[in-house]
């Protein structure tokens, strides 16, 4: 699925917040993820329970450049990339 990263997730986005970050906003505004949290090169779906856990998903190279480059200051321009969610495992912290 192509997700498209807008001048609005941009602004709304935080930098060094994995949940605030522009890129999970365009995946939760897609519909991929409903509580996603991005992390280096992964998105996280979010799920609570007795232990934290959730599903891991790759993130394109391209993406996460993009994240690098907007945490350390960078200006952030509007891109969109192809998302995978088969592309990952499920994980638990328990």
């Amino acid at each position: 699925m192509k997700v498209k990263i807008t001048q609005k997730h941009i602004e709304e986005g935080s930098r060094g917040d994995p949940y605030k970050c522009p890129v999970a906003l365009a995946l939760q505004e897609c519909g991929l993820f409903d509580m996603p949290c991005v992390i280096g090169r992964y998105a996280i779906e979010r799920a609570w329970g007795k232990a934290w856990s959730g599903l891991r998903r790759y993130l394109p190279k391209t993406a996460f450049l993009w994240i690098v480059k907007f945490d350390e200051g960078g200006i952030g321009e509007e891109f969109e990339f192809e998302f995978d969610r088969t592309f990952g495992a499920a994980i638990s912290t328990d």
